[in-house]
């Protein structure tokens, strides 16, 4: 994004482990934390490349704030390693995929301040672990599906 330089110590001839915000174990990237939410400075913009779905050992994603626009790709439903998905303050729109019922790690999604439509899919309820869903402040409708975790402590669809 112009104004932000979050990504100007990124040295595209040096390991990508190195660059700020990604963190590795063992050469697989584990976490990428994409912005500086406490700057307010946006990190990307743009849409998500299918592609972040070949990140299989991903257990955290997090982009905010940004400019990310589009629906979220459906290949996420490959992080099957993702515990904590956040992509708040950003521009996505469409649904939110079913497939994110896929990821039976996950315990904490966080899609707010979006432009997300339709209903929460039946499959986010039927995650074992949820502890944290933030949709607030998107377009979301329809009814609430069944929870089915036991340590659900955060439900956030505020402004909906």
């Amino acid at each position: 994004m112009p104004g932000s330089d979050f990504f100007s110590s990124w040295d595209f001839t040096s390991d990508p482990c190195n660059f700020s915000g990604v963190f590795c174990d063992s050469d697989k990237v584990i976490s990428l934390n994409l912005g500086d939410p406490r700057a307010g400075s946006a990190g990307l913009t743009g849409r998500l490349d299918p592609a972040i779905g070949k990140l299989s050992s991903l257990t955290e994603f997090t982009v905010v704030p940004g400019r990310i626009y589009g629906p979220l790709p459906q290949t996420i439903s490959n992080l099957k390693n993702l515990r904590f998905l956040g992509v708040n303050r950003n521009f996505i729109s469409g649904e939110i995929p079913t497939e994110l019922g896929e990821l039976r790690s996950l315990r904490t999604i966080d899609l707010s301040y979006n432009q997300l439509t339709g209903k929460i899919p039946p499959t986010v309820g039927s995650l074992p672990g949820l502890t944290n869903l933030i949709l607030c402040h998107n377009r979301l409708s329809g009814s609430i599906p069944r929870f089915d975790s036991q340590s659900l402590s955060r439900l956030d669809l505020k402004h909906n």
